[in-house]
This record gives C-alpha cells, sequence and structure tokens, in this order.
C-alpha cells in the first residue's frame, strides 16, 4: 500500500502493525487534524465470517465504555466502504517488548509499569471486562514512560456471549493455565492477573516462563507445570518481588490475588519498602504441588517407604528404582532450569553465562537450533569470531531458510575481515526476507535486510571497498527495496520517530545515498535536492568543509524543525573547529526538544570520540538521573548502562575520583556490578592500577 491514502474521514500515513485480525495505521483524522492510530479489519477471507466480524466490532464497543488514562482510548468506530474501523489514542512509544529491547529496565521501572497496567485491569474488571489476551505486544510505553493497555479484541464481556470456535484463545506463552487447558467457560480476572504476572516474569528474568519449540509443548507446560522462580535467571531480583510475581501466577486461580487491584498494591507496598501481604509457600506446600504434578509416583514413593520399613530385600530394590526415576525427574527438571537460565542471559545480553549454559546443553533435547543460533551469537560477542563462525556454518545447514541466521553470520564474517563471505550471507538473508520482490512483499523484512546490509558495510568496512561488491549483487537483489526505501524516506517530511534521526535512520539514509550507483541512478535526480539526502551527502562527503556546511544550511532551511539535520551540521563545525558556532548550534537542538534523550546521547558520543571525555561524563550521568527519575520521555539506553559510560568517560580523562564516585553510584544503583566488568573494559585501563580503584574492586563480586 503506498502512504500516504485517504480512508473515509482519515489519511493513512503509515503502517505500525498488524494483529490477528486488523492492521494498525499511523493516522491523520481530517476533521479533528490529530493523529490517531487506526485498526482496520483485515481483507481476508479468513476473517470474513461471522464470528470474527462479530469479535472486531464488539472491541471497539469493549474499548469505548472503558475511560481509563492507562487504557488507549477509542475515539470511533464504525464502518468505511464495508470495513470495520476504530479510532484510537496514539500512544507512540513502543510496545512492551521493544522497551526491553532498548535496554534491561530497573525492577523498579517494571514494577510501575505492571502496576499501573494490574490496576487499568481493575477497573477494567469492575467493568464487567476480562482481557483475556494480556502480553507484551499488548502494552504500550508512550515516550513519557506511560504504560498503555490496548487490544480487546478477544476479551469477554460479563452478561454476553460470543460463540469462540477455534479451541485456542490468548497468546500461548502468556496464557493461564486454564486458559491453556480449553477451559474457556472457567475464564475470569483471575485469568488476567496470571497472564499479566507471566508478562511481569518476563520483563524481571529477561525470559518467559515457559518456553518450547512447539506450541503443543508450551500449552502442556503452562496447564501442568510450575515456573522456575526467576530469581534463577536473574539473582538480582529481590526476594519479595519474586514472591509477589509466583503469587500473580499460582497455578490454581484460588492461589492467586483475588483481584488485580491487590496485586498493585502489593508491588506498590515493595516500592514504599513496607513489608507485602504474598508469602512464600511452605515446604510442605512445596512438596504437596511436587505431589500435584507427579501424582503416581508420590503415592509409589510412599507405599515403598512403609513397606521398606516392615523389611523385605525386593521392596529395597523397587524402592532403589523409584529413587533413580525420582533422580532422572529431578535431572530433566535441571535441565529444564538450565535452559531457561541460557535463555535469560541471552536476553540480558550476559554472552558470557550464556554461552556456558548454552553449552552445557549440547547434546541434550533443549539443544535446539534456536539455541544452537544462540551459542553462536554469544560466541561472536565474546569475540571468539573463528568458533562462531564453526556454529552460524552449521546452523545455516540445518535451517539454510532462516534469513537471521545469514545475516549474524554475514556481521560474524565482517569481523573476521572475510568481505565475500559477509557480502553472500547479507544477499542470501536479503533474498530470504523477501528483498526484491513486489511492493506487496513485508516491509519490515525488507528493512531488517537493508539495514543488516548497510549496518555490515558501515560498521567495519570502509564504502570505498564495500561498493564494487554492493554495485555486483545490488541490482539483482536490492534495486526495487532500495528505491522503495528510498522513495519512503524521502516523502516524509519527518521522520516518524520522535526521537530525531537515530541509528535506524541513519543507516537509511545511508543507503539512500548509495542509490546513486550508476544502473540504479535514473530516479535519484528526481530527489537531489531534497533535504534529507543534502544532509547526508554532506555528510558522507567524508572531510568537513564548507560546502557541507552550506548544503546542511539549504536543507534546514528546507525542514527547521529536524534536529537530526541540526545535529549534522554540529557534528561538521565541530570537525571545521568552529567551536563556538558548534557551541550555539547545540544551544538550539536541546531548546527544540529540551526533554529528549537522544540528542544528549548523541552529544555525548561525539565529545567522547573528540577527546572531551568529562564533559562526555557529565553528560551520560544526566541522562542517567533523568531517566532513573522518569523526567525523560523514553529511553535510548538504560540508567545503568549510561551511568557505566560515564564512569568510563571519567577513567578515560584520568579523573580517580570522578572514576570512583561514578562506579560507587552504578552500585547504589542495585544492578550487580561485577569485577569483571571493570578489569575487562579496556577504557577502565588509566586508572585501573590505582589503590583506590583496586580497593574498590576488591569489595565486588568477581
Amino acid at each position: 500500500m503506498d502512504f500516504p491514502r485517504d480512508f473515509g474521514g482519515y489519511r493513512l500515513l503509515a503502517e505500525i502493525g498488524r494483529g490477528g485480525n486488523g492492521v494498525v495505521y499511523r493516522a491523520e483524522q481530517l476533521s479533528l487534524g490529530r493523529t490517531v492510530a487506526l485498526k482496520v479489519l483485515r481483507e481476508s477471507t479468513d476473517w470474513e465470517n461471522d464470528e470474527n466480524y462479530a469479535r472486531f466490532q464488539r472491541e471497539g464497543q469493549v474499548m469505548a465504555r472503558l475511560t481509563h488514562p492507562d487504557i488507549v482510548a477509542v475515539y470511533d468506530h464504525g464502518k468505511i466502504d464495508g470495513r470495520l474501523y476504530i479510532a484510537m489514542e496514539f500512544a507512540g512509544g513502543l510496545t512492551l517488548d521493544r522497551w526491553f529491547e532498548t535496554g534491561f529496565p530497573p525492577p523498579e521501572d517494571c514494577l510501575r509499569v505492571v502496576a499501573r497496567i494490574a490496576r487499568a485491569l481493575h477497573y477494567a474488571h469492575q467493568n464487567g471486562v476480562v482481557h483475556r489476551d494480556i502480553k507484551p505486544t499488548n502494552i504500550v510505553v508512550d515516550h513519557a514512560g506511560n504504560p498503555k493497555l490496548t487490544d480487546f479484541g478477544l476479551a469477554k464481556v460479563e452478561g454476553t456471549k460470543l460463540t469462540q470456535t477455534h479451541g485456542l484463545l490468548g497468546t500461548p506463552l502468556y496464557m493461564s493455565p486454564e486458559q491453556a487447558s480449553g477451559r474457556l467457560k472457567h475464564l475470569d480476572a483471575r485469568s488476567d492477573i496470571y497472564s499479566l504476572g507471566s508478562v511481569m516474569y518476563e520483563l524481571l528474568a529477561g525470559t518467559p516462563p515457559f518456553t518450547g519449540t512447539t506450541i503443543e509443548t508450551i500449552l502442556s507446560l503452562v496447564a501442568h507445570g510450575e515456573p522456575v522462580g526467576p530469581r534463577v535467571m536473574n539473582p538480582r531480583i529481590p526476594r519479595d518481588v519474586e514472591t509477589i510475581c509466583l503469587r500473580a501466577m499460582a497455578r490454581l486461580p484460588v492461589q492467586r490475588y483475588a483481584t488485580a487491584e491487590e496485586l498493585a498494591d502489593d508491588i506498590e507496598r515493595f516500592l514504599r519498602g513496607e513489608p507485602i501481604r504474598a508469602r512464600r509457600p511452605s515446604t510442605i506446600e512445596r512438596m504437596l504441588r511436587w505431589s500435584r504434578r507427579h501424582r503416581a509416583m508420590a503415592v509409589v514413593s510412599l507405599i515403598l517407604s512403609l513397606l521398606a520399613l516392615a523389611g523385605g530385600g525386593v521392596t529395597f530394590h523397587l524402592l532403589r528404582k523409584l529413587r533413580e526415576q525420582q533422580e532422572s525427574a529431578r535431572q530433566r527438571e535441571a535441565l529444564v532450569a538450565l535452559a531457561a537460565d541460557a535463555d535469560a542471559a541471552y536476553h540480558r545480553r550476559d554472552y558470557g553465562r550464556a554461552f556456558e549454559a548454552l553449552a552445557r546443553l549440547r547434546g541434550t533435547v533443549h539443544d535446539q537450533p534456536d539455541r544452537q543460533l544462540r551459542r553462536a551469537v554469544s560466541l561472536r560477542e565474546l569475540r571468539r569470531y573463528d568458533e562462531a563462525e564453526h556454529g552460524f556454518d552449521a546452523y545455516v545447514r540445518l535451517t539454510p531458510d532462516d534469513a537471521a541466521g545469514w545475516r549474524h553470520r554475514g556481521l560474524n564474517a565482517l569481523h573476521r575481515d572475510d568481505l565475500r563471505l559477509a557480502i553472500l550471507c547479507y544477499t542470501q538473508a536479503a533474498k530470504l526476507a523477501g528483498v526484491g520482490k513486489t511492493k506487496e512483499a513485508s516491509r519490515n523484512e525488507d528493512w531488517d535486510a537493508l539495514i543488516a546490509l548497510v549496518e555490515g558495510h558501515f560498521r567495519i568496512v570502509e564504502p570505498q571497498h564495500a561498493r564494487p561488491f554492493l554495485a555486483e549483487y545490488y541490482p539483482e537483489y536490492f534495486a526495487p527495496a532500495y528505491r522503495e526505501l528510498g522513495l519512503v524516506v524521502i516523502s516524509s517530511t519527518a521522520p516518524p520517530n520522535p526521537y530525531g534521526l537515530g541509528v535506524e535512520w541513519k543507516a537509511k539514509f545511508e543507503t539512500l545515498a548509495y542509490v546513486r550507483l550508476d544502473k540504479v541512478s535514473r530516479w535519484f535526480d528526481e530527489y537531489g535536492n531534497h533535504p534529507a539526502v543534502l544532509a547526508w551527502r554532506a555528510y558522507l562527503n567524508g572531510e568537513a568543509s564548507d560546502r557541507a556546511i552550506d548544503d546542511l544550511n539549504l536543507a534546514i532551511e528546507l525542514l527547521p524543525i529536524s534536529r537530526g539535520l541540526r545535529h549534522l551540521r554540529l557534528f561538521h563545525l565541530r570537525k571545521l573547529g568552529r567551536m563556538e558556532e558548534a557551541d550555539r548550534e547545540w544551544e538550539k537542538i536541546r531548546a527544540l526538544a529540551p526533554a529528549d534523550p537522544l540528542p544528549r546521547f548523541n552529544f555525548a558520543i561525539m565529545c567522547k570520540k573528540a577527546g572531551e571525555h568529562l564533559r562526555a561524563s557529565r553528560l551520560f550521568e544526566e541522562l542517567a538521573d533523568d531517566q532513573r527519575a522518569g523526567r525523560v520521555p523514553g529511553r535510548v539506553n538504560s540508567p545503568y548502562a549510561h551511568l557505566m559510560d560515564a564512569a568510563r568517560c571519567a577513567a578515560l580523562a584520568g579523573d580517580v575520583a570522578e572514576t570512583l564516585r561514578l562506579l560507587r553510584k552504578v552500585v547504589g544503583y542495585n544492578m550487580g556490578l561485577r569485577r569483571s566488568d571493570i578489569e575487562e573494559n579496556a577504557e577502565f585501563k588509566p586508572v585501573l592500577d590505582r589503590p583506590e580503584i583496586q580497593e574498590f574492586l576488591q569489595s565486588l563480586p568477581s
């Protein structure tokens, strides 16, 4: 679909998501001139039946009756040209799964999000609505850090009846046991509480409570299993938080919090430093739960133990066999815990621990292809590139149709300076992802392949070295997608991302600049004077020059609100040594969006590269403090990561006292700082041998 496109009283600007029964667009409501999220029923025969038509129609009605600050508001719903639609508040920001990917959020931030969603759920429950599909993608965190619950497409409304013919309702990873067992008539508010507990578990532990390679496996685990304690996945989680999470996720509904409000209250008690009301199960309770899960083994164990007391060699033999079976069951449970630990470590980017756990899983039933890929990725992140290549090679032989495997292998090849293999891998990834297909091909997959290619060439390889290979492979696979990419980028007056021109947009504009290749340059002249093209052409010129500044001046005249363009001008002014002008430019950038973290982050990086380490350190610390206090919308990285950046910059400046102050502040964030985090980082080397630093290191766990 081409954008913009009119749809009744709305103008569709971009596709921002797809669900089971609808497509969501960023749109403008023409009558009021406001931005909305417009969900439209899909044009598909799979959804042209009475049940799903009624479900979509009812979603609009359900959301319209709910008025709560943490539930996405519905402005309008109806039918245009025979297609149902729902016009909703455009929250912006990120869904919870993507918010998590921007950096490991502090536990307190996660808990506040869960508490607020719990109160929103309680409000819905009081109004007779059970959501039935609580999951990270149905929770949006806006740029001010406020969570909002959305997508009531599977909601159950008290006093109404809607037939469910498909048997499976919800998302397996976040279903309650009664949902996973198909007992849909028994779903009530406590099912939502379990699902929110699963979301809380993943936020804190870095992995869903249950994982498996098939839907059937996951459903069985959810219906009959008990989750491994989240502290096994992430030892930094406080015990009271684990207790709250496991209480919400109790397998029996009567053992959970009775209401979502009780869950929110307990979380807020913890945040205030007060005792929580939930209690950990006693040893006897845990034994009873084990007996319920292994009922037959428990009964036999009891009988044989009684017989053993009465004597008899045969009985002792049977008892020994039973103990062997119990030991085997314990080993299986230990492997499940190890697999979960590996997944959690990988998701929180602790690649050393992830590789150690994944290596121990090698050859077991849990050594699935996705974990084999993660093992290779972990090796690459640990800079063991040759070993990683063996892993990637084995993976793509096993799963040759997985574009992600080829992209990961391509990046590893670049680290090994094997450019030809890298291009081969990126080309294969692009082919598999659909680059070069028609406009109907998935644009997200096109972006993934293109950004992988661009990052490969611009992060490690000099563009002039990459050009011959790109010219060789470009026309056949990339020309149509690059052309579409360029048209999308330069048809926008500004990037849709309110943070300005971030890394992803930088890659896209650099990609656009490469369209000047002779074989595909026919259309480029049409857009050569667009400010974005001028700006990035200036950046790609290499050495700063007055011509680059002139290009940027013209670009900013055409697009004065773009912080990205101003940031480029700041870059060139500093490179030319025009520091007074550069400082004035920086003040203008901050004035355009004083709370936005991205310009400060970019400027801190710029100062660090220029050797202004203490200035960079102050900027990083300021970012950490503002994000931790909730004074900035969204995040570039976690407060912990920013504060570590600040400490590293202070170390590069040789300022021992400042480095020590910042490291002690990191410890205060309670995010598990380890001695190796400092000793193995080359940027701490200028101060590492100082007695004060060595004394501090001795206080940290290794």
